[in-house]
Parts: C-alpha cells; structure tokens; sequence
C-alpha cells in the first residue's frame, strides 16, 4: 500500500514539474522520479502475478529439511547441509548458508513474518533436526 502511495505522489510530483516548466535540474528530477514509478509498477505487478498463484510461492519447513519455491522449481536443502541462518538486513533476505559454500536467499514474501521472526524459525527448526549420525 505504501509503494502504490508513493507511486502516485512522485507520479503527481513529475507531471506538476514538467508542467511548470522546469529547470536542468527539475528535468532530472522528473526523470529519475518518473524511473522509480515505473519501476514500483512493475514490483506490483509482478506481486499480482504472485498472489493469483500462491501455490507455486513457499517455503515449507519439515523433519529433513526446507524446500523453497519462489514461482518456479522447488529448491530443496536438507538439514545436515545448512551450515547457519541468518537475517542479512541489507538485503532483506534470510540467508540459508550451506556447507558447500553456496547460499539460499529466502525473500520476505509474507504477510506479518518479519526478517528475524522467519530467521528464527528456521534455525529453531535446524536445531529441532534430527543429529544425522
């Protein structure tokens, strides 16, 4: 709801510039702010085209590991494969680390599960795992 806001503000705010006849520096402005609306359409339409089809958007936690699926395949990392979790808030990411060296970067996709909360359930839920030998 915020980023619809903001879009009509600086949507509103470029059309009043440039029908004030701006200056250099207001020509710039317009274009970087037009720039940003057109980018925050296409992350709306992108999330509509994720909620009409919420089945392929999850993240599923059990006994023997997590399976992610953000619209396309199903990426599966057991629990003996997880080196660490953690919240990276640069990013806005979980990031699942493997002992491989390779990482899964869980995007925050749900409605009311903040980065520490969903960083924290899954680490619960690796400690919780099974000691594989």
């Amino acid at each position: 709801m915020l980023r619809v806001v903001a879009l009509v503000v600086v949507g509103l705010s470029g059309v009043a510039l440039a029908w004030a006849g701006a200056g250099a520096i207001g020509w710039l402005l317009v274009l970087v702010g037009w720039l940003a609306v057109l980018g925050w359409v296409a992350v709306l339409r992108r999330s509509q085209k994720r909620l009409a089809n919420p089945e392929a958007w999850y993240l599923e936690l059990d006994e023997e590991g997590l399976t992610l699926r953000l619209g396309g395949e199903p990426e599966r990392v057991r629990w003996p494969q997880v080196a660490a979790v953690r919240a990276d808030e640069d990013s806005l990411t979980v990031q699942v680390d493997r002992q491989d060296g390779a990482a899964l970067k869980i995007p925050l996709l749900w409605k009311g599960v903040g980065l520490h909360d969903l960083a924290g359930a899954i680490a619960e839920r690796l400690e919780q795992a099974p000691d594989p030998g």
